[in-house]
C-alpha cells in the first residue's frame, strides 16, 4: 500500500494515477510464434508504451503469471490450453484470460488474430479431399475451430470481459472472393466469419456490447515465409511465383499497425493488401487458374 497526504491508496487508486501520469497500449497477438504472429510481436513490443500479450500453446499457461488474479503489466507469451477436462477451450479459456487482464492500465486495447491453417485440398487428379471433418459440413474442422469459433469468442468475448473498447485484426486471402476449389474450407470459413459479424452487429447483441467492438479484416496475398514454402515447396522453380512482389511478415505487421487508429465509426472494414506486377493478370486468382498452379506448385510431376 502507499500513503499520499494522509489517505490509504487502492490498487484501483494507483491504476488511476499510472493513468493520468503515462497511459499504455495492449496488443494481444493469438499465434505469436507463426511468420505473421511473429512479425507483429517483433513490430510491436519494440514501441514504446506498448504492452504484448503473446498467446501461444508452446507456452506457459497464463496463469502462472498472474499475481491476485491479474496479469502483470509487461510483455510476455502465455497459452490458454487449459489444465483440465473442465476448461472448455476457447470460450472458457478466453473468459478466464480477459478477467485477468488489468484493462484500466490501457488506454487502447488490440487484439491480432495470426492463427489458423490454410489447407490445400486437391489430389493431383484434382479430386477435393478434406481431411478433418468429423462433423461431415464440408469444411475442415481446423479452419472453423480456429478461425471461425475462436475469434467469435474473442472478438465479442475481450470487450465484454475488459468492459472497454477492442479493435480486432484478422486476415483472409486475396483470392477468398473467387472461391478456388483448392481452398474450399478456407473460403467457407471466412465468409461465415464475416455473415457472422454482420448478423451479430444487426441482430439483439447488447448496445453497450456493439459499441467496444471493430473487426478489421485484411485479406492478403502469399506472405514470404517458412510454411508458405512447406505448403508450396515448387512455387518458385514450376509457376510463374516471384518472391519480390510476395509480402514480407514485417510489412504485414506494418499494415495492421497502420490502420489500427482509422476509421473509428466502422464496428467492420475489410481491406487488401499486396504487390501488383507491372504485367499482372486479372484472371490471376479465378479458380480457372489458381488451382491448376497449385496443384503444379506442390505435386512433382508423374514420371
Amino acid at each position: 500500500m502507499f500513503k499520499k497526504y494522509g489517505v490509504m491508496h487502492t490498487r484501483k487508486a494507483i491504476l488511476s494515477q499510472q493513468k493520468t501520469n503515462h497511459m499504455k497500449k495492449l496488443v494481444i497477438i493469438h499465434g505469436v510464434t507463426g511468420a505473421i504472429g511473429s512479425a507483429c510481436l517483433a513490430h510491436f513490443a519494440s514501441q514504446k508504451d506498448t504492452v504484448v500479450y503473446g498467446i501461444s500453446r508452446k507456452a506457459r499457461d497464463f496463469r502462472d503469471f498472474c499475481s491476485n488474479g491479474k496479469l502483470p503489466i509487461a510483455t510476455l507469451i502465455c497459452s490458454l490450453s487449459g489444465r483440465s477436462r473442465d476448461d472448455h477451450y476457447p470460450a472458457r479459456m478466453m473468459d478466464y484470460f480477459g478477467k485477468a487482464i488489468e484493462a484500466d492500465a490501457f488506454d487502447k486495447i488490440y487484439y491480432i488474430h495470426a492463427l489458423g491453417v490454410y489447407p490445400f485440398e486437391i489430389d493431383e487428379q484434382g479430386n477435393r479431399i478434406v481431411r478433418y471433418d468429423n462433423d461431415q459440413d464440408g469444411i475442415d474442422d481446423r479452419c472453423r475451430l480456429l478461425t471461425l469459433d475462436m475469434f467469435d469468442e474473442f472478438y465479442i468475448g475481450l470487450p465484454n470481459r475488459v468492459q472497454k473498447s477492442v479493435h480486432s485484426f484478422i486476415f483472409g486471402g486475396i483470392a477468398d472472393k473467387h472461391e478456388p476449389l483448392a481452398h474450399v474450407s478456407w473460403w467457407k470459413t471466412m465468409k461465415l466469419l464475416k455473415q457472422g459479424i454482420i448478423e451479430n452487429f444487426s441482430g439483439n447483441m447488447e448496445s453497450s456490447i456493439k459499441e467496444r467492438i471493430r473487426v478489421s479484416l485484411v485479406n492478403i496475398s502469399s506472405v514470404l515465409c517458412p510454411n508458405e514454402l512447406i505448403t508450396r515447396p515448387f512455387v518458385f522453380s514450376k509457376t510463374d511465383g516471384d518472391p519480390q512482389y510476395w509480402l514480407k511478415p514485417e510489412e504485414v505487421a506494418m499494415f495492421v499497425s497502420s490502420i489500427m487508429d482509422i476509421g473509428q465509426g466502422d464496428y467492420f472494414k475489410e481491406y487488401e493488401l499486396f504487390k501488383k506486377r507491372p504485367d499482372f493478370d486479372a484472371d490471376y486468382y479465378k479458380d480457372e487458374k489458381f488451382t491448376p498452379r497449385k496443384v503444379a506448385e506442390l505435386f512433382l510431376p508423374k514420371q
